[in-house]
């Protein structure tokens, strides 16, 4: 890490990477419990990290939902992306997750964000499939979190705790839980 870090922190500050914080959840605003040594890194673009890995986009327009679901960390990549790209734009986006730092078992949630104080975490499942067990460990045991949010293939939904928004409806999610977005955004066709 000491020799990477340094490259990954220029790659950072030139935009070209964007690093995801892990926050305990638990704090307003979830910033305020970053740890600046656990995080994860995003590539600028699915699109170029796709082209480098010589990804064949051929088996991508025959079969899009088998490719989603073999592609999770695409798929985490694009929703990521998409929050720093619907975001305000003239403040700086922080992307947060959260994981289980007791040993023991593995639990992690893709995205924290906030909305009228608060904390919602995001699941990301490329597929259709998926327990979200990681996703109900978490709302057990945040109590500021009155639900959380799965992006996937799967359509609209409401079960319990749980919203589910497809995975190209993202912006929508943002413009209906962001007041200084939405407004921007009406503003623009106003006009």
């Amino acid at each position: 890490k000491r020799e990477l870090a340094p490259a990954l922190e220029l790659l950072a500050t030139a935009g070209s990477a964007h690093l995801a914080y892990y926050c305990s959840g638990f704090l307003q605003p979830s910033g305020a419990s970053i740890d600046p040594l656990d995080y994860k890194a995003i590539f600028l673009d699915v699109g170029l990290a796709q082209s480098l890995l010589n990804y064949n986009l051929t088996q991508w327009f025959i079969d899009p939902l088998t490719e989603f679901a073999n592609k999770g960390p695409i798929t985490e990549a694009f929703v990521g992306q998409e929050f720093l790209a619907y975001d305000v734009p003239y403040k700086k986006s922080q992307l947060l997750f959260w994981h289980r730092k007791k040993k023991g078992g593995t639990a992690e949630i893709d995205y924290i964000l906030e909305h009228n104080e608060h904390i919602i975490p995001v699941e990301v499942k490329g597929g259709s499939t998926g327990r979200l067990k990681s996703m109900h460990d978490f709302l057990s045991t945040h109590p500021d979190s009155m639900y959380g949010v799965r992006f996937s293939a799967h359509n609209y939904g409401i079960s319990e705790k749980l919203q589910s928004y497809p995975l190209y409806s993202i912006v929508k999610y943002m413009i209906n839980t962001n007041e200084e977005l939405r407004y921007a955004v009406h503003s623009l066709f106003d006009e």
